[in-house]
């Protein structure tokens, strides 16, 4: 695929609203979000094409990524969506997400033709939820669609990095929002689409347990906070004990006794 053919409509000024705006939503909705120390992404990232595979626990996987794109690399994220939520959502449009139909061979083509064509953008970064639809963390074995698979099979260089999402709920009212990176796979030519479809299973699967592992033990120092969000449990409350750290002077933590 060219390297000059066109990227899918992105606007600059409405992702950098639409960054600062998820960055607001969900300091609002989570108690934290956090990168595991173990598994931080590489830095730099690679050159050449990139392209991130995640699992899909989650609605907020999406909004998720785009912080982790602003964050870690200066490339234009780019990613495929559901094309009945496009159309209902056409403003994403121009958010650098492209519609795909999930059922028929021609949205396999039309996957297939925009993905390289981002990947062949230096500029550029693809984020692929490659399970196809929302699962649950704790789901084994981890089921890939064939797609991410005949992606890499069509590529001769580049990176890929697992990228496993996480969302719990610790010692406080709000949930915590976990990520860790797998590590990165380097992209050879001559290995078959099937292999890769299973290769990229296993790393993701890898990452998620990693994770799982990390988050079981309900340790901040185990990571990185991106964002810190939302505290304590609220109303009546969360004022008496703020009140109550006034008068004894001891800090008021955000954990539930």
């Amino acid at each position: 695929m060219p390297g000059d053919k066109i990227l899918p409509t992105r606007s600059v000024w409405l992702c950098r609203w639409f960054t600062w705006y998820t960055r607001k939503h969900m300091r609002r909705h989570f108690h934290a979000v956090r990168v595991a120390r173990r598994g931080r992404p590489p830095q730099p990232m690679p050159d050449g094409p990139l392209l991130f595979v995640t699992n899909h626990p989650s609605w907020w996987d999406p909004l998720f990524g785009l912080l982790l794109a602003d964050r870690f690399t200066s490339r234009q994220l780019f990613a495929p969506i559901d094309a009945e939520s496009l159309r209902r959502f056409p403003f994403m449009r121009r958010l650098g997400l492209f519609g795909i139909d999930l059922q028929s061979l021609r949205g396999a083509r039309t996957f297939l033709e925009t993905a390289l064509t981002v990947l062949h953008h230096a500029e550029a970064v693809l984020a692929v939820t490659a399970q196809g639809e929302l699962t649950d963390v704790r789901v084994r074995p981890v089921v890939l669609r064939p797609g991410v698979g005949h992606l890499c099979a069509r590529l001769s260089q580049g990176t890929v990095i697992p990228l496993a999402f996480e969302y719990c709920f610790w010692n406080s009212r709000l949930p915590e929002a976990l990520v860790s990176f797998g590590e990165p796979i380097s992209i050879v030519a001559g290995v078959s689409a099937d292999a890769w479809t299973q290769r990229l299973a296993t790393a993701l699967s890898e990452t998620q347990d990693q994770l799982a592992q990390d988050s079981q033990q309900r340790n901040p120092a185990l990571f990185d906070t991106l964002l810190g969000g939302g505290t304590g449990t609220g109303g009546v409350y969360d004022w008496w004990r703020r009140l109550r750290g006034w008068f004894t002077g001891r800090p008021v933590t955000d954990e539930l006794p």
